[in-house]
């Protein structure tokens, strides 16, 4: 599919390349490979037929007199000669495409910047084609007017005929009609006089491309979140109701003031939205911010209505309550994105005197005859015989009129037969009759196709039509162009696409297949049936998987032109993976974590590997499958730890053997009885706190654990910290520690020391200068 990512300009058309080409330039190119390109038409001209010549024809006629209203009692002097004696019929084919030779002149210079200047190997092949439209449409404006109008309105148009839908045929060609009235054809047959005629052509069209979406990843660090909401955010307001003096109120008043601004300031949670091009509006870009945040807001909710539990609680539950947060919010949508473009060229017509005479393109005719008037229809065949199947069209006509010199109301019955196997030859039809009111006819359409001896017949009767088109859809024909939607052909590298349909007119089933590849994304089927397809026909896609495997698709019934395949989403087992340990600072620092995860499916011999990275603590990666039993979920891992001094760490520790894992998430690496998050964001480092230091200090008799440690801050490392403790899964949580504020006489003050279990510790602003005793660990 094109995409609009390095376009370039060629021979004055813009050019773009297909999202699959790979990177071109100084390379070896891959033969048999065809590099893909899109080009862009200019503006809409007037079509020419197969002798170079303009489709382009205008009729101006004069009416009779005898047919004007007559002066008389009842018509007012101001209203006579207001009603037109003539007018005119302007029919002219209209296209949108690149020119022959300019494709020619495109291709040989994309070759040669593909390939370079040695381009004599024909494996090295370069593929240009036009922009495909999904869809549009066509209008034409005769000196500003387009029949759209109310009568009162127009001057030159009383109608137009053939603007609309675009058929895709050729090169978006449109046949148009347009009714003049006396002064539009007194204005038309001036144009020997125009460099530019007062015909204004403008196409309104679609079409696809691919654009690189955006990733969005959100996250939430739960238990650091939760903590420091319940830290920050609650207050405790006592005061004495006064009653007889006897009662006291305790009043707890939760102050939640912009909780997810606080978060995101502290780095506990965010977003981010990374566009990967330029093409994705800033409109985009903030409604997915908004997005996440929104799942922030829902979630910060959570943990600001869950109370922490008493000091002497058991706080089991409240890191079951973190771990099942953060397991399921932690995520990254990336989408790959295929955006519909408007193009909209207009142009006035300037080139229908191309090698033409005035008399070539203007007839003058005198419809004042005491006998019989006429009308001059235009018949044109809306087919592209050399695409199609068919190989000529027979269009007959059939009108009733008075038989002239016959007595009064003798008829005759007059047949014509417009033989057509070229979609831009325009025939005329001639029907007389006494009164231009009277002249209806029927006609039908005989299709015949090639290499077949059947035939297809169809038609319409009391016909009125001023220009008569018979448009390719009624030629008792399927044409349905089939491709690629979004598909990874790393995963699904082909389809076969299925046809079928039964043709009562034939007492016959027509059958094909198409493969689909990344050598073959489009194609298109074409059958005659002679028979209106009114019912439709019916498809089915089956798809290859990348390990050989069939997925088979259902037969499926439709009547649409134009078929796009999406791949289909298998089931899926997906695992999100993160990880746990010190990566920072103090002793025993880890440089990497590596994991290992296995999934097997013997009952369809099916086994996937997955090898994950970590460098960082805190962070997730997923791990994503596709499944052939969707009820088969079970997977194992095992990860090592290296640390940063070289000592290598395996778990489980006999080798071969892996842990079982937990349905849709675990954790890996280190695992710590304590950790405590320090901040230092109330610290402004005066002079009676140059340098903060905190002292921490855990003892656990009953497993003979014991560890002393110490975080220091300073206006240059204000950052947060974090103080673990490995300690025995089950042990005690409590520990000891002191805050101590260094003055720049070297004067040593701070508050007592604390224990206690609190998983965040706020560091406050230095108190007044007071001594203070060393604490624990000193």
């Amino acid at each position: 599919m094109l995409t609009l990512t390095n376009s370039f300009a060629v021979e004055g058309y813009t050019v773009f390349q297909d999202d699959t080409n790979p990177i071109i330039g100084n390379r070896t190119a891959a033969k048999n490979v065809p590099v893909r390109f899109y080009v862009l038409p200019q503006s809409p001209t007037i079509a020419l037929d197969d002798r170079g010549k303009p489709i382009f024809s205008l009729i101006v006629y004069r009416h009779d007199e005898d047919r004007l209203k007559p002066t008389d009692a009842g018509t007012k002097p101001a209203d006579v000669g207001k009603e037109d004696v003539g007018g005119g019929i302007l029919t002219f084919t209209v296209e949108l495409g690149v020119p022959t030779d300019k494709l020619d002149a495109i291709t040989k210079k994309l070759r040669a910047r593909t390939f370079g200047m040695d381009v004599s190997d024909p494996n090295l092949v370069v593929d240009v084609v036009p922009v495909p439209f999904l869809d549009g449409s066509v209008s034409v404006a005769v000196a500003g007017e387009t029949g759209s109008e109310t009568a009162a309105d127009r001057e030159f148009v009383k109608g137009a005929v053939g603007t609309g839908k675009v058929s895709g045929i050729g090169d978006n060609r449109k046949a148009v009609m347009v009714k003049l009235t006396q002064a539009g054809a007194s204005l038309m047959s001036q144009l020997d006089k125009l460099k530019t005629l007062p015909i204004n052509v403008q196409y309104d069209l679609t079409f696809e491309h691919r654009l690189v979406g955006v990733t969005m990843h959100v996250w939430c660090d739960i238990t650091s979140s939760y903590v420091l909401i319940q830290e920050v955010s609650h207050t405790t307001d006592d005061y004495d109701d006064g009653y007889w003096g006897m009662s006291e109120n305790h009043v707890r008043i939760d102050k939640i003031t912009s909780v997810t601004e606080t978060l995101v300031r502290n780095k506990t949670a965010g977003v981010e939205v990374i566009p990967a091009t330029s093409e994705i509006e800033a409109e985009t870009l903030s409604t997915l911010e908004k997005f996440g945040l929104d799942m922030l807001n829902k979630e910060i909710e959570k943990a600001v209505q869950a109370s922490p539990p008493p000091a002497d609680m058991d706080r089991t539950y409240l890191t079951n309550y973190t771990s099942s947060m953060g397991n399921q919010f932690n995520m990254t949508l990336d989408r790959h994105m295929v955006l519909v473009r408007n193009f909209r060229p207009s142009a006035n017509i300037s080139n229908v005197f191309q090698g033409n005479t005035f008399e070539d393109l203007v007839a003058f005719v005198d419809l004042r005859t005491a006998f019989f008037s006429f009308l001059k229809i235009p018949i044109r065949v809306n087919a592209d015989f050399k695409a199609l199947l068919i190989d000529s069209v027979v269009v007959t006509v059939t009108y009733s009129r008075l038989r002239l010199g016959a007595g009064s109301g003798a008829r005759e019955v007059v047949t014509d037969s417009f033989h057509f196997n070229d979609g831009g030859v325009i025939q005329t039809f001639l029907a007389y009759a006494n009164s231009l009111d009277e002249v209806t006819y029927d006609w039908d359409a005989t299709v015949h196709y090639k290499g077949s001896t059947e035939i297809f017949k169809f038609g319409a009767k009391k016909v009125k039509d001023e220009f008569l088109v018979v448009d390719v859809g009624k030629l008792g024909m399927i044409q349905v162009e089939l491709g690629f939607g979004l598909v990874n052909l790393d995963s699904f590298p082909a389809a076969k696409v299925s046809f079928r349909y039964r043709s009562d007119s034939l007492s016959k089933t027509f059958e094909k297949d198409f493969k689909l590849s990344k050598d073959t994304e489009t194609d298109v089927w074409i059958e005659a049936v002679h028979e209106n397809p009114v019912n439709g026909y019916e498809y089915k896609v089956d798809w290859l998987r990348k390990d050989g495997d069939i997925l088979p698709g259902s037969w499926t019934k439709s009547s649409s032109s134009r078929l796009r395949f999406d791949a289909p989403v298998p089931d899926q087992l997906k695992v999100q993976v993160s990880c746990s340990g010190n990566f920072k600072d103090g002793p025993d620092q880890i440089s990497q974590i590596g994991v290992s995860l296995v999934y097997k499916d013997p009952g369809n011999n099916y086994s996937e590997e997955g090898q994950l990275v970590f460098t960082s603590e805190g962070s997730s990666q997923p791990w994503v499958l596709d499944l052939r039993d969707a009820n088969r979920r079970d997977y194992q891992y095992r990860y090592t730890i290296i640390y940063k001094d070289g000592m290598v760490k395996e778990f489980p520790e006999k080798a071969g053997t892996f842990y079982k894992g937990e349905p849709g998430f675990i954790t890996v690496g280190e695992k710590y009885v304590i950790r405590v998050e320090v901040f230092p964001t109330l610290l402004t480092y005066m002079d009676n706190a140059k340098v903060v230091e905190v002292d921490f200090a855990y003892v656990d008799p009953a497993n003979g654990v014991e560890e002393h440690d110490s975080l220091v801050f300073t206006s240059a490392d204000n950052a947060k910290k974090t103080w673990r403790v490995r300690g025995v899964p089950g042990g005690s949580k409590r520990y000891t520690y002191q805050v101590k504020y260094f003055s720049t006489s070297g004067q040593v003050s701070g508050p007592p020391a604390v224990t206690q279990d609190t998983e965040v510790i706020i560091i406050p602003a230095a108190p007044p200068m007071t001594m203070t005793s060393p604490g624990p660990g000193r």
